[in-house]
């Protein structure tokens, strides 16, 4: 295993000034200290004695610690030392070469995820906050994202990148599904949106014994032959797919030196298997800014479905990200972290992000009993969610507990420049309410710029300016169905825009004969509304349900108004003969025939999606002839009963079902849904 012996002096605890005159040449010289190429193989060799100390049936930990030592005793490793967790080893050779051992234990990633407790749903109606004025929305500068994954090589399983990529493609966004290699780490800063699942790791154990040799190795020695290093070293570091071969060793010599990468030897352990151990190159946030230099795009998102991507609330990753781009947020775990724990995670995190509504689970195959396992890592939102921010998509985890992996305590954390970029992040322009007014007009709060486009099948409408943190802006009848914002080439997944149409109402007298006379009205409603399911929530909100389910005024472009009366009612006197009234007349008018407010023309509006109420106050007189002679003309008045304020049942598609009441005082039924109107409604008055 050790094939040369190039010094007789053992690099471990401080170096001495002895030391340093025996490693160190002329600078310019390269080193002396070692050789890369036989360092990498040495290590190698030893990820072998770890394959063999496990398939011999050590714990992993006595097999980690086994490691070490025989590194110890290697004379040409600098340190060496075991991780807190006793699953990694690092050691650094003579040459620069750091190398990181880890053992995957299949057996631990059959565990079932931990059951989650649902959050509760208030029994009482709360209000939700709503955007307020001057609050600006920041969406990455580009609409570039990547997806990279170096974890499938060890980790065989359903790829999540699957169903994130439909959410962020549903978004505008241009996705790349990419390996985590080398290539892609020099590489990245095109992208406004980076997710990346791999094995990462960091050093947090032993400290104090690698801070007295390696650092004083790094600082001392190895500077003074490759001034070029810059920052040397650098404990953390993403596990990519790229196999050193000697090749790149060599083309990567100078990073190798310098600690920008390292050698990792990730070793799993597979159930009724053999270990299999693999060989990849890690890479460190240096490694990134020596071959990336680039700026990143502004309010750039950098999503690490890995471990001990933060240590507390501080991350070189987010370091990086800081340096390079304005405004950027990095979102990570602050220790080991189960790898349905982190899938689960990210991808709620970006369906709350997109407000998107994917479903997604791993299914395993049992070989022996050919048995299918589900973990389930995504589920619909039921009702869906708009869009969230960053910040508010993060907050959203923490009730049902996908931020935490009960089993290592690890946590998502996430940091960015300012708390006001992290808190207003978004994805894609989003539509948060969005309430037709019955003034011909919509009212929409959004997350977006001023004009831009909002899209249907059929057409699309500039939003214009917005005022007071609002958007108004007419919208014809004939828009509804599915709608999306579209700005800066980024189209929100749709909303869909319900449309009540028709909603017939009719009212008539519940009997046309009394003892003074005869009455006879018909009132018939042919309205049309429009809405969408669900109220605004945000953060933690987003599991509750809506505060209500919709709520819309009539479209004046689209309701109409049918009536018609006649009736009569005579008094004969002996002295002066007959007194008589006729009541006779009707019409029939559009509301968009006379300029309305908004929410004079009443509306229609639920709370729980299961009843609405509905109201309806004609924007004119419903007017008819009431002609009376004689000298005294009868008390009782024949009239048209016009106003609406009614209870109706929903269907499950939102559908108004059919009924009827009779007013208070028993005078009137009014009907809905379950008659025809007359004269029948000419519906190419309206823009249909």
């Amino acid at each position: 295993m050790y094939p040369r012996q190039l010094l007789n002096i053992v690099l471990l605890g401080i170096l001495g000034p002895l030391c340093l005159a025996a490693l160190c040449v002329p600078s310019g010289n390269g080193f002396t200290s070692g050789d890369m190429a036989a360092d990498a193989s040495d290590a190698e060799d030893t990820g072998k004695s770890l394959t063999q100390a496990i398939e011999g049936g050590a714990s992993t930990e006595d097999a980690i610690n086994s490691l070490v030592q025989t590194l110890k005793a290697n004379p040409n490793v600098v340190v060496a030392v075991a991780d807190e967790d006793d699953r990694t080893a690092w050691a650094l050779f003579e040459s620069g070469l750091e190398c990181v051992y880890e053992v995957i234990d299949d057996e631990e990633t059959d565990l079932t995820l931990p059951a989650v407790q649902a959050t509760a749903a208030v029994e009482s109606s709360f209000s939700i906050a709503q955007a307020g004025s001057g609050l600006s929305y920041k969406l990455p500068a580009n609409n570039r994202a990547v997806l990279a994954n170096s974890l499938y090589v060890t980790r065989p399983l359903q790829d999540v990148r699957t169903p994130i990529k439909t959410m962020l493609e549903a978004c505008g966004y241009d996705v790349d599904v990419v390996d985590a290699d080398l290539t892609f780490f020099e590489n990245m800063s095109q992208y406004s949106v980076i997710f990346i699942e791999a094995h990462g790791g960091r050093r947090s154990s032993a400290e104090a014994t690698w801070d007295s040799a390696a650092n004083t190795f790094y600082n001392l020695v190895l500077k003074q032959n490759l001034p070029a290093c810059g920052m040397v070293g650098g404990e953390a570091v993403l596990q990519t797919t790229t196999v050193p071969t000697q090749d790149l060793i060599t083309e990567y010599k100078e990073d190798l030196e310098c600690g920008r990468l390292k050698l990792r030897f990730p070793t799993v352990k597979r159930k009724g298997l053999p270990p299999v151990t693999y060989r990849f190159f890690g890479v460190t946030p240096n490694f990134v800014r020596r071959h990336d230099t680039g700026k990143f795009p502004d309010y750039a998102l950098l999503c690490l479905s890995a471990c001990r991507s933060f240590i507390a609330d501080a991350s070189p990753w987010a370091d990086l990200m800081n340096e390079k781009s304005y405004g950027s947020i990095v979102v990570g775990w602050d220790n080991r972290v189960h790898y349905g724990i982190s899938a689960r995670a990210m991808l709620n995190l970006f369906q709350l992000m997109t407000g998107s509504n994917e479903q997604f689970a791993i299914i395993q195959t049992d070989d022996a009993g050919g048995i299918k396992t589900i973990y389930p890592l995504l589920d619909k939102y039921d009702p869906t969610v708009p869009p969230q921010t960053a910040g508010d998509a993060f907050d959203a985890l923490e009730p049902k507990g996908f931020n935490l992996d009960p089993m290592t305590t690890a946590r998502l954390n996430a940091g960015g420049d300012t708390l006001y970029g992290f808190n207003q992040l978004m994805l894609a322009p989003a539509i948060e309410t969005f309430e037709t007014r019955g003034d011909g007009k919509v009212e929409m709060t959004a997350r977006c710029a001023d004009n831009a486009e909002l899209d249907f099948s059929n057409g699309s409408v500039n939003i214009g300016t917005a005022s007071n943190g609002s958007w108004q802006f007419t919208l014809p009848g004939l828009y509804f169905g599915p709608m999306s914002l579209v700005m800066e080439g980024r189209r929100c997944p749709p909303r869909d825009l319900l449309r009540w149409n028709p909603v017939v109402i009719k009212i008539r007298p519940a009997s046309t004969t009394t003892a003074f006379g005869t009455c006879n009205f018909e009132v018939t409603y042919r309205l049309s509304a429009r809405a969408f399911a669900a109220g605004n929530r945000q953060g933690w909100l987003v599991w509750y349900p809506p505060d209500s389910a919709f709520s819309a005024g009539w479209d004046p472009d689209g309701s109409v108004v049918t009536w018609s009366i006649n009736g009569n009612a005579s008094i004969t006197d002996p002295m002066f003969g007959t007194s008589q009234c006729t009541w006779s007349g009707g019409n029939t008018r559009a509301f968009n025939e006379v300029a309305v407010s908004a929410g004079s023309t009443g509306d229609i509006w639920s709370l729980d999606g299961q009843t609405a109420w509905l109201t309806v106050e004609p924007p004119f007189s419903l007017e008819y002839t009431a002609l009376c002679s004689g000298l005294f003309p009868p008390d009782y008045a024949c009239g048209i009963y016009a106003s609406v304020s009614i209870q109706v049942q929903l269907g499950a598609d939102w559908t108004i079902l059919a009924g009827s009441t009779t007013d208070l005082m028993g005078l009137n039924v009014i009907e809905w849904q379950a008659c025809t109107p007359t004269p029948a409604f000419d519906s190419s008055r309206l823009p249909r």
